[in-house]
């Protein structure tokens, strides 16, 4: 795996505060998503929307019936922060770098399948340590490099 770049950006309705932000596809077969993240390192796991799986054609009444609902804690201590349900997904890391988008999923070099928590609640989506961000060494500067630990 080579060095991944991501940068700074304000999110969708949110103006004013740049985050550290990761354009990531979400991969499920051939059906593929194109989210923006922030990028969490406070985060235990990756927490997306459970809208998100229908687009990825993923049944959520399913997953809600086999799946164990458990209790999302927030670093400030309140429990329950959220309820969802922990199911797995590809997250390629490549996004938008270096690739044509109809051949950046095809040919992704930097897919890692997760653990994902997968909450009700509308949320940025986030990208935690778990599965992700303890593949890599992280250095923010003016970019954030992903580099691959050995």
């Amino acid at each position: 795996m080579k060095i991944i770049e991501f940068g700074y950006s304000e999110l969708p309705g949110k103006k004013g505060t740049l985050r550290p932000i990761a354009a990531i596809y979400l991969v499920n077969g051939k059906r593929r998503i194109l989210k923006t993240c922030i990028i969490d390192t406070g985060a235990d796991m990756c927490t997306f929307p459970l809208s998100f799986l229908q687009l990825l054609g993923i049944n959520a009444k399913k997953v809600k019936k086999t799946a164990k609902q458990e209790d999302m804690i927030c670093a400030c201590g309140k429990k329950p922060h959220a309820k969802g349900y922990f199911y797995p997904i590809s997250i390629c890391l490549d996004g938008l770098m270096n690739c044509k988008k109809s051949e950046c999923v095809k040919n992704c070099k930097n897919q890692i399948k997760v653990n994902a928590f997968w909450i009700e609640a509308n949320c940025d989506p986030l990208l935690g340590r778990d599965g992700i961000l303890n593949n890599f060494n992280l250095h923010f500067g003016d970019k954030i490099h992903f580099i691959p630990k050995k």
